[in-house]
């Protein structure tokens, strides 16, 4: 018997304490010290029955399931190799199909969190990936895009606002061959959410 995340439920590991991404629900938690170092041991998940486990099951974290259960998946993301923001290139000539481009994309992103919740916004995120076809890629090539789509965007009446803008750019990459990632990060103390 073991216990795993429940559904929309992601985990991360900063400074010894896990924090979870309730998306369902569009909140964030901690764990304690103690819960969080049985969750990150190696067989925390697969064990009978826990107090512990039970008051997260209890929120909605976790959900126990007969059977062995895998040790707690941590979302993890490797640090950029290179600062593609050093290689954008010089501010692009505006095109109006950009810019009608991207507030059709603000639009809709902002549309999606706002009637579906923050999980199936995520998911339509998620979703964009699969249509992109493939095709070498190049880091300049990519900067290029990230330019225009920053030119455009900057045109917008709207504040940046991280999560709308990074399902917008990932939509935007997506739509032209790029497969890109989208990322959220937490600060524990004080805490701070953002996404890129």
């Amino acid at each position: 018997m073991g216990y795993t995340l429940a559904r929309d439920v992601h985990a991360c590991e900063a400074d010894g304490l896990v924090y979870f991404l309730d998306a369902g629900r569009d909140r964030y938690c901690q764990a304690g010290a103690s819960t969080s170092r049985a969750l990150l041991t190696p067989d925390g998940f697969n064990q009978a029955r826990n107090s512990t486990f039970d008051a997260l099951v209890a929120a909605g974290l976790l959900t126990f399931q007969p059977g062995t259960a895998d040790p707690l998946a941590l979302c993890r993301h490797r640090s950029p190799g290179r600062d593609l923001h050093a290689q954008l290139p010089r501010r692009p000539p505006v095109r109006m199909g950009d810019v009608l481009a991207v507030a059709a994309l603000a639009a809709v992103a902002s549309l999606r969190l706002r009637s579906q919740g923050f999980a199936r916004a995520l998911d339509w995120a998620r979703r964009q990936a699969p249509a992109c076809r493939e095709r070498h890629i190049s880091v300049d090539d990519l900067a290029a895009e990230i330019a225009r789509y920053q030119c455009a965007r900057s045109l917008l009446p709207a504040s940046p606002r991280c999560l709308l803008d990074s399902m917008m750019l990932k939509a935007w990459t997506a739509a032209r061959g790029f497969r890109t990632q989208l990322v959220i990060g937490i600060r524990p103390l004080p805490f701070a959410a953002h996404c890129w």
